[in-house]
């Protein structure tokens, strides 16, 4: 129960929200009883994929939902054929969540067109995968989910802080952003009615709504998380519903660069700030100071798609 709170109230993102779900899910059934024996944790799954399901407003296949429908589904399918120890339910469920995972790709054609898997799919099998481990001892032999041929893999682990070209490190990843913005807030001094109402009134505002709501010593709060054209709307929205609070808006794709004009020429020169930087400036470069560091790859990237030029000189004066 209280990790079911915890997951609720601190959820980030869709695949957050929907995790935050499938813990509420197996909180329902497990929460208060006895340790649960595998037709239990069984059952227990199945409840909460199908709570999973619920909190979306439109689901979709081929995401982390059907990676968790599939997991369950295997694990009841154990049961029903006898194998009803604890590790063999858990095992069932982590191999049949990844059977699920492997498939992600032929579901949806943003992942097939990136040659990926659905992330929060991948992440909710890492999760059983260590169930299995701390139930049986053995952790479960995997193939990578990184298909590329041996000598295009990066040559590192889970890579931090920024990554430019083409070789994208790891895999998988989430789909491709698109416009609009993602909102989320959590949503006190409301009830259920109230709350149906906002799922409706947002649905009708954008996709990817998702509502989970869980008890508190304060009362029942809702973690709402919706993709919107209109941030504004989509924040009014919470507040005719209740108290929103702890509101984050985060930009799903960023802002083109202009398109080049053709036959067009521009410089960007990297220069120490100062009069050097003006004399650059008089003449109609486009400057990018650096200073006892040196200057960022971005700032310089940046200058050079916004010049709006097809062709542009870099004078980098900077090693």
């Amino acid at each position: 129960a209280l990790l079911t709170r915890g997951a609720v109230l601190g959820a980030r993102g869709n695949s957050g929200t929907i995790l935050a779900q499938l813990w509420r899910g197996l909180a329902d059934q497990l929460a208060a009883q006895p340790p649960a024996d595998g037709p239990t944790l069984a059952a227990a799954l199945q409840k909460a994929a199908d709570s999973a399901y619920g909190a979306v407003a439109d689901p979709e296949e081929g995401t982390f939902l059907t990676v968790a429908r599939s997991g369950a589904e295997a694990a009841v399918g154990a049961v029903a054929e006898g194998r009803t120890a604890l590790g063999e339910v858990v095992r069932a469920a982590a191999d049949g969540a990844r059977a699920a995972l492997e498939a992600t790709p032929g579901q949806l054609a943003v992942l097939r067109d990136a040659g990926v898997v659905d992330a929060g799919g991948a992440g909710l099998c890492l999760v059983l995968d260590a169930l299995v481990t701390t139930v049986t001892g053995v952790e479960p032999a995997r193939p990578s989910l990184d298909r590329r041929p041996q000598d295009r893999r990066p040559q590192h682990g889970f890579h931090s802080g920024h990554h430019h070209g083409s070789d994208r490190g790891d895999l998988p990843h989430q789909p491709p952003a698109g416009p609009g913005s993602e909102v989320q807030y959590l949503l006190a001094d409301s009830d259920e009615a109230a709350v149906a109402r906002l799922q409706d009134r947002l649905a009708a505002l954008g996709d990817s709504l998702v509502v989970v709501g869980v008890d508190t010593p304060d009362g029942r709060e809702w973690n709402v998380h919706v993709h919107v054209g209109d941030v504004g709307a989509a924040i009014e929205a919470g507040i005719e519903a209740g108290r929103p609070y702890r509101i984050a808006v985060t930009p799903l794709a960023p802002v083109r660069p202009p398109a080049p004009v053709p036959d067009t020429r521009a410089v960007v020169a990297i220069v120490p700030d100062g009069g050097l930087a003006e004399l650059f400036t008089d003449e109609g470069a486009t400057v990018v100071p650096y200073g006892p560091d040196g200057v960022l790859e971005d700032d310089v990237l940046a200058a050079v798609l916004g010049s709006g030029a097809a062709g542009v000189v870099v004078l980098p004066n900077d090693a």
